[in-house]
């Protein structure tokens, strides 16, 4: 999606062993913040599966380049641009065109999320790079996941991002589920 090897092996094996791990689990997959997709077109190339299984792919970003606002969560076009968001809806759009099921969904989290028309969710990856949004947008979608759904947290273990950190494992009590922090800053969960 970027057109370069970022060295995310690890990162992107663990995304692509838990949308294997999800096949069987009812529902569909769903992406917060997506970027260009690279994460989960890394996923979908993976599995040999996907265009018979019959799930859907929900895509949801507000698919502009700019760095958002940590006071305002917006992302106004003076803000430095980042080069892994998406230019543009339409250029993300270009980079799953040879995969069928995927839908987009094209706002700010959690105000877009009634854009998301999965009954089920089988595996969901948030990488919002925000506490709130991230804990809004999985408090949003919690009914919807099926028992054993994955829950893939992109930014969760990094020293620089201990408010997601803290706000998802406070989501977490509240919710009932536990974290594993894995050696790629990534944090993985399953709804019991």
């Amino acid at each position: 999606s970027l057109g370069k090897d970022l060295g995310l092996h690890f990162r992107v094996h663990q995304a692509t062993w838990a949308g294997e791990s999800a096949r069987e689990i009812p529902g569909d997959f769903v992406e917060l913040g997506v970027g260009t997709g690279f994460t989960m077109s890394c996923v979908m190339e993976y599995l040999d599966w996907w265009e018979d299984s019959g799930k859907r792919l929900w895509l949801v970003d507000t698919f502009v380049p700019y760095q958002v606002d940590k006071k305002t969560g917006l992302q106004p076009s003076s803000a430095l641009k980042v080069p892994t968001y998406s230019e543009s809806l339409e250029h993300t759009k270009e980079n799953f065109s040879s995969h069928r099921n995927v839908k987009f969904v094209q706002g700010r989290i959690p105000d877009c999320l009634d854009g998301v028309h999965a009954e089920a969710i089988s595996f969901i990856h948030i990488d919002l790079n925000q506490a709130e949004p991230e804990v809004q947008g999985l408090k949003r979608l919690w009914p919807r996941l099926s028992k054993g759904a994955l829950i893939l947290l992109d930014d969760y273990g990094f020293p620089n991002r201990a408010d997601q950190h803290d706000a998802m494992d406070k989501l977490g009590n509240e919710l009932d589920f536990r974290i594993l922090t894995l050696p790629t800053g990534q944090g993985i969960a399953v709804k019991r």
